[in-house]
């Protein structure tokens, strides 16, 4: 190779070189520079307005939750001036005649608790606002009196009787023949035998909790029997003794006795009898309502839960109970140490040979046992109030139900769960259900528990409990009692207008104990006292 062909060589190269760096150059520049200006100021313009778009919305929901908040001072103001309008009127009523207080009887109820000298005889008014299982605290010459005038405790049982044996029917009209029928003479036999009582009573009824309950397919509890079969009269004859039994356990406490027990079982039927029965059959979605609407079992099984929650109460909450009974209340984990008792108990009593026929006409099959003794024992478990996991888990749920889609069903909350969240609250309602009623009979009861928590305290069991009843009926208004008829008035799964009156009576009665409920307190504390100073 000689020097010229050096020369010619690097000539060539210097030229492609330049060729190639003019081809590049205008990828290089790109890369280097991807038009910067016109995006990042487009980007921080939208940025800018999504932020400003942020704080209205913000600012919105401000003002929203402000002008909800007047609102419902409003709404508070005006029930205060109306229950004190109400509270004029009556008190000018009275006044104007000769006759007693129209209070309810109330005032008539304190004196046939704690009689005047001059007014020994009870009348049929006095007699008529006290329930028969409270007379126990009275002085013996009026306990007589009153029971003589107010009849046989037999009355109240009978009442209980007649809500289950039509409960019975409506099981009897649906049943299928079983495969797997339960020979319940037999099953007792085991049981007796082995000195166990059935189901899972290994554990403690807490441990049986499940937040969904399983229910029976919606087309098995919507299809008829195929024909009808009357209820054996000897199931009959066993729920009587059944039911007299039940009220023959019940302490003569002022308010946890056979009497606030009836009303808060019938009151539980009256919410079943008001629940939608009819399955929309345009939405997949299957109404709560219907699933219990259609459910005699389950209904059988929490009407008779609040019939018997308080059974053998020993007349304090249960945290004084589980201080006097630790071993109890170790076994029982802390928690609902009455109800899990109940539980017990009326499991033990129903399960007795003397009831086979009972249990024949409730259920046939185990899956139909299994059914009742979840709805049961979630029932019971459910009065206790106090119970923070208990309404901790409710209001979660409630959240859950109210996030459902009308079109959905979204997972976590199947017509199963809000089944078993309806029933739960059903039993709740029942149980408070003298604070949704007319205020003389939200009075009337509040007094009587206050009496016998007064009596607890006179012996040494609790301290006085004047010393927080007017915050403490707020407080359950407040966290309970209208927060859950509100839940019940606007889930839409009862017949129009069954229960928004009890949240509305709630509110008005709310707003007469804010006005009257320290006076209240002291009148009761100005008989109570000399009562039960006496040597």
């Amino acid at each position: 190779m000689t020097m010229t062909d050096v020369v010619e060589g690097k000539q060539k190269a210097k030229s492609w070189g330049k060729r190639l760096a003019c081809v590049r150059s205008p990828l290089t520049k790109s890369r280097k520079h991807p038009a910067p200006t016109k995006l990042v100021s487009q980007e921080k313009a939208e940025l800018e307005k999504l932020k400003q778009e942020n704080q209205q919305l913000i600012q919105q929901n401000t003002e929203l939750e402000s002008t909800v908040a007047e609102l419902k001072a409003k709404l508070e103001a005006l029930e205060e001036e109306k229950a004190k309008a109400t509270l004029e009127a009556e008190e000018k009523q009275s006044s104007s005649s000769d006759s007693r207080s129209n209070d309810g009887g109330y005032n008539s109820l304190l004196k046939a608790y704690l009689p005047d000298t001059d007014d020994k005889e009870p009348s049929t008014e006095v007699a008529s606002a006290v329930p028969s299982d409270a007379i126990s605290v009275m002085p013996s010459e009026v306990a007589t009196q009153v029971d003589e005038v107010f009849g046989q405790r037999s009355g109240l049982a009978q009442a209980n009787v007649k809500v289950f044996s039509q409960l019975l029917q409506k099981i009897a009209d649906k049943r299928k023949p079983s495969e797997d029928k339960i020979e319940h003479s037999e099953e007792v036999a085991d049981e007796t035998e082995n000195d166990s009582t059935v189901h899972v009573e290994e554990g403690i009824p807490l441990d049986e909790l499940k937040e969904t309950i399983e229910f029976p397919p919606i087309e098995d509890l919507l299809q008829e029997g195929s024909h009808r079969k009357d209820v054996p009269r000897e199931a009959i004859r066993q729920l009587r003794r059944f039911i007299t039994t039940l009220e023959s356990m019940f302490p003569d406490n002022p308010y946890h006795n056979f009497r606030h027990s009836s009303a808060v079982s019938l009151k539980a039927m009256d919410f079943f009898h008001h629940l939608k029965s009819d399955v929309d059959k345009s939405r997949d979605v299957v109404d709560a309502g219907a699933v219990l609407a259609n459910d005699p079992i389950a209904q059988f099984a929490c009407v008779l839960a609040s019939l018997v929650q308080d059974v053998s109460h020993p007349g304090v909450p249960n945290f004084i109970f589980g201080k006097e009974n630790p071993d109890l209340a170790l076994e029982y984990k802390g928690r609902c140490l009455v109800q899990q008792e109940a539980v017990r108990a009326v499991w033990r009593l129903l399960m007795e040979p003397t009831y086979c026929d009972l249990r024949a006409a409730i259920y046939h099959s185990e899956m139909e046992k299994q059914h009742f003794r979840s709805v049961f024992v979630r029932c019971v478990l459910a009065s206790d109030l106090s119970d923070k996991e208990l309404a901790s888990s409710l209001a979660r749920r409630w959240e859950e139900y109210y996030a459902v889609d009308d079109e959905e069903e979204p997972a976590g909350m199947s017509h199963e769960s809000r089944a078993t969240l309806l029933l739960e609250s059903i039993a709740q309602a029942s149980y408070m259900i003298h604070a949704l009623q007319d205020w003389d009979v939200y009075r009337k009861w509040s007094g009587l528990l206050f009496v016998e928590v007064y009596q607890a305290h006179v012996i040494g069991r609790i301290r006085n409990p004047a010393e927080s009843w007017n915050k403490g009926e707020l407080y359950l208004f407040d966290n309970i009692v209208l927060v859950l008829s509100e839940k019940l008035a606007t889930c839409d799964l009862f017949i129009p207008g069954s229960t928004e009156e009890y949240h509305k009576t709630g509110r008005s009665n709310r707003a007469k104990w804010k006005l009257m409920g320290q006076a209240f307190v002291e009148e009761l504390l100005d008989r109570i006292v000399p009562f039960y100073d006496d040597p």
